[in-house]
C-alpha cells in the first residue's frame, strides 16, 4: 500500500467566463481557477537515472513522479501541495501523464514536471 501523506489539490483553469474587455475583439474569455477539494497523495522526485530514460517512445516523462488515488486528473492539470509534511515538496506540478495502476490498491502513477516551489527562492 502506498503511503499518502502529502495533502494535494487540483488546479484547473477555466476559460468559460465572460469575454475579457481587453480582448473582447478576440473572443477570450477570462480565465478563473477552479481548486478541487483536498485529498492526500505522494509526491517523489525522480532520481536522475530515471529522468535520462528516453522520452521519445510516447508520454512525457517529467522530474517528479505523484501517487494519487484514482480522480478526475488529465494533462495540463496542475496539482498543488502545502503544508507539513516535506514542505521542500510544496509548490505546483503540471500533470504530464496520468499511468492507471490498476489492479489492487488501484491508484494513479503521474509523471509531472515542478512550476511554482512555494518554499524556496528557485526550482
Amino acid at each position: 500500500m502506498i503511503p499518502f501523506r502529502h495533502s494535494l489539490v487540483v488546479v484547473r483553469q477555466d476559460h468559460s467566463g465572460t469575454l475579457d474587455a481587453e480582448g473582447a475583439d478576440l473572443g477570450i474569455p477570462t480565465g478563473a481557477e477552479r481548486v478541487s477539494a483536498p485529498f492526500v497523495g505522494l509526491i517523489q522526485p525522480k532520481s536522475s537515472r530515471e529522468r535520462a530514460i528516453p522520452t521519445g517512445e510516447g508520454a512525457s516523462v517529467g522530474a517528479f513522479r505523484i501517487y494519487t488515488p484514482v480522480r478526475d486528473l488529465g494533462p495540463n492539470d496542475v496539482l498543488r501541495k502545502s503544508g507539513d509534511p516535506e514542505p521542500d515538496l510544496n509548490g505546483d506540478y503540471r500533470v504530464l501523464f496520468v499511468g492507471n495502476a490498476a489492479g489492487m490498491g488501484h491508484h494513479y502513477e503521474i509523471d509531472a514536471d515542478r512550476l511554482v516551489p512555494t518554499s524556496t527562492t528557485a526550482p
